[in-house]
């Protein structure tokens, strides 16, 4: 028995026993403490917090979020940009096939260029990148996301085309692009879903198409009743979207 571990978790409405666990590390144990307290909170009536990670699609996500507390004033959210400790991720990739086995994907939306209403070929609705390489772009730094599309398009072209702004804001990078100081790349569905600048064009990439995949994932062994419900919401609020 001294290297057995178990953990017996009494509430008002059952009694759960987990199986035991042999020469667990103290981080596991620790975690599996954890779980047990909150499920005997929830079983108590006490609404608890989810404790978000969200690293993409967070215009989208908010609107969930305010739909959600509305209807739950009790729940709180922690939200982070890091995964450690979190019970829910919510991330983008560039190919649906790098989704997380345990993820489940909400909306595959397209990556567009954005241009002022007033560019040459606003009216058209496409361009190339070779037509690309003479644009200045507005780059937005600290993103990876970002990067990563920026640097997949242009991967086989001999020279980069040139970063006339740097910023971290996507409400100064709208304006920016409505004020025909440069373009830049922006997830379409996202873009559209926003209040930003509506003197704006998104031109679709003829040669290079390129799409991100938005998803979910739940990272802890314990998953309240108001987590399922948040996470029933994103599916519905992304259905909605992709009609």
């Amino acid at each position: 028995m001294t290297n057995t571990f178990f953990i017996f978790i009494i509430s008002l409405r059952r009694v759960i026993i987990t199986i035991p666990y042999v020469h667990c590390n103290r981080l596991r144990i620790l975690a599996l403490s954890e779980d047990a307290a909150r499920a005997v909170s929830e079983s108590l009536g006490d609404a608890g917090e989810i404790r978000l990670c969200l690293r993409s699609s967070a215009v989208l996500v908010s609107n969930v979020l305010k739909d959600f507390i509305h209807e739950h004033p009790h729940v709180s959210f922690s939200i982070s940009s890091e995964p450690k400790g979190c019970d829910l991720l919510i991330d983008s990739v560039s190919s649906a096939y790098d989704i997380p086995d345990n993820a489940h994907l909400l909306m595959t939306e397209e990556i567009c260029l954005a241009v002022s209403s007033s560019h040459p070929l606003a009216h058209t609705g496409h361009i190339s990148v070779e037509q690309m390489m003479d644009e200045k772009f507005i780059d937005l730094a600290d993103t990876p996301s970002y990067a990563g599309v920026f640097n997949s398009i242009f991967s086989k072209c001999k020279k980069t085309p040139q970063i006339a702004y740097s910023c971290n804001d996507y409400i100064l990078q709208g304006n920016l692009i409505s004020l025909g100081l440069g373009v830049s790349f922006v997830a379409s569905v996202t873009w559209t879903s926003s209040s930003l600048p509506e003197n704006i064009s998104l031109l679709h990439i003829d040669d290079c198409p390129h799409f991100r995949s938005i998803y979910y994932q739940p990272l802890g062994s314990f998953c309240s009743e108001n987590q399922r419900i948040f996470e029933h919401q994103l599916e519905e609020y992304f259905k909605k979207l992709n009609k």
